[in-house]
């Protein structure tokens, strides 16, 4: 039994309701602050204004600061527009998740495909539920767990 190719459509369905429930889990939480978050941004703020060695901190990871001071180098906020930003930061990252999770699934339903070919007394489950139950978890695990409302590199490491 060979896998049917999982429709573009479906893929394009959860895409879109990803995107769409990520977006407005940043608008609804797009004031939300925690104690982490003003210190990244200062960090941020410091590397605009003298130099990058206000990243260095043993206690800091450079990184997400160093994503927020190139979106303040480029953009030049306002004090007001300033944690918008932040929240759109967030919300690349956020894409930036779901693209390589869907470069993840897609190699490893690729192996899966080759392990199966060599195997074929086996009744696989279908690619096709792998596609569902993946997104759903990512979708979930992304919304509840990681948040890309809250002001944190969290998001970078998924």
């Amino acid at each position: 039994m060979t896998d049917e190719p999982v429709k573009p459509r479906l893929r394009v369905l959860f895409w879109c309701l990803a995107v769409v429930l990520g977006a407005l889990h940043v608008w609804a939480h797009r004031n939300d602050l925690n104690p982490d978050s003003v210190s990244y941004i200062e960090m941020a703020e410091a590397a605009v204004r003298s130099s990058w060695h206000a990243l260095a901190s043993a206690y800091w990871s450079p990184l997400y600061p160093t994503l927020l001071s190139v979106s303040f180098r480029i953009l030049h906020p306002s004090m007001y527009w300033e944690f918008t930003v932040v929240h759109v930061v967030n919300f690349v990252v956020y894409l930036a998740d779901l693209f390589c999770f869907e470069f993840f699934l897609r190699e490893l339903l690729a192996a899966r495909r080759t392990e199966i070919g060599s195997q074929g007394d086996l009744r696989p489950v279908p690619e096709k539920v792998f596609w569902i139950w993946g997104y759903l978890l990512f979708t979930w695990s992304n919304q509840f767990w990681l948040r890309p409302q809250q002001v944190n590199p969290d998001i970078i490491v998924a």
